[in-house]
């Protein structure tokens, strides 16, 4: 990242370089939600936040969460520093779906339609 951001006259392979540490970010994270290491994704997102200033990825955490631990997911939504979109709302959506908390499932359900025209396309 440093190396990036004080280089002038930025190549396709400095570009090449940075959406592949992007990718392999979301990677780890995608790996940890589907094998259930809930710990370490978070962990693993802190590190990202923390240490390399990247916040991009919620969804990712959001899913991660969602796969059994709803509350922290929706404790992420509320707390996340850039506002949620349609894709964090569907998220939340699902795994409360997935879980039958009703409750949640309500909650999450009536955000798209508070989006107005941002939720064009989803439904």
């Amino acid at each position: 990242m440093q190396i990036f951001q004080s280089t002038r006259r930025k190549s396709v392979e400095h570009w090449t370089a940075m959406i592949i540490g992007e990718i392999t970010f979301i990677g780890v994270l995608n790996a940890c939600s589907h094998a259930g290491l809930v710990k370490e994704g978070a962990m693993y997102f802190e590190l990202m936040e923390k240490v390399y200033k990247i916040i991009q990825h919620y969804a990712c955490l959001v899913d991660l969460y969602c796969r059994g631990y709803l509350d922290e997911a929706k404790n992420v939504v509320e707390k996340m520093p850039v506002d949620p979109n349609m894709v964090i709302w569907l998220m939340l959506l699902s795994g409360a779906t997935c879980h039958g908390n009703v409750a949640m499932a309500e909650f999450a359900a009536q955000k798209p339609g508070e989006m107005g025209s941002l939720a064009d396309g989803y439904f």
